[in-house]
């Protein structure tokens, strides 16, 4: 039982390398991607190729792979509910050799207002969000959390006094007496002086 279970094993194996590495026995190309996202986005995640109806998924880990793409020039977009990805060209050519023809995939990014290819990037394509919600959504948790403690009476009683023990003591220093005068001269009332900046001063 052990041993017919390997001979099936390595059976599955070597369709799988033949079906990869004999590319003259295919119509056309592999091309390979990996989505660097949270796994909770796949789900709504699909990913497809221009003039193909069919559209794929990704696995679990981010995967997809479009199988028996024949030469010419595609463009290749992620679409998802919770994510923004760019859009890639995908150039397959046929190159013929000795031992059968090979198809090169080459892929870069893609600008859709120029509608031109630009920058040319590594295939297998690893694809990450240009714009993530659960990373703004944090964002947005970060700020409302900020707001609601500024909206707290004690939290402003704090910044104010740690404002007076420490940061103006230190803005203090940096004066010398005759900008310390003019400061307290210009204060309504003449010639008056405080005795918290003086305090402070010495």
């Amino acid at each position: 039982m052990l041993i017919s279970f390997k001979i099936i094993t390595y059976i599955i194996c070597l369709i799988l390398y033949k079906s990869v590495t004999n590319a003259s026995k295919l119509p056309g190309a592999r091309i390979i991607g990996l989505i660097q996202a949270s796994s909770e986005t796949f789900l709504t995640t699909r990913v497809f190729i221009s003039g193909y109806f069919d559209s794929v998924q990704p696995n679990s880990k981010g995967h997809f792979v479009f199988d028996n793409i024949p030469p010419g020039k595609y463009i290749l977009k992620i679409t998802s509910s919770e994510n923004r990805y760019p859009i890639y060209e995908i150039l397959v050519n046929e190159v013929q050799l000795q031992e059968g023809g090979i198809f090169k995939v080459s892929a870069s990014l893609y600008n859709i207002e120029s509608r031109m290819a630009e920058e040319k990037i590594p295939h297998p394509i690893i694809v990450t969000p240009t714009y993530s919600a659960y990373n703004n959504e944090e964002q947005e948790n970060i700020i409302t959390t900020i707001m609601g403690l500024l909206k707290n009476p004690l939290t402003i009683v704090s910044i104010i006094s740690l404002f007076v023990a420490f940061i103006l003591p230190k803005l203090q220093e940096g004066l010398d007496a005759e900008t310390m005068e003019e400061l307290t001269g210009n204060i309504p009332g003449g010639d008056y002086h405080s005795k918290f900046l003086s305090n402070i001063s010495t």
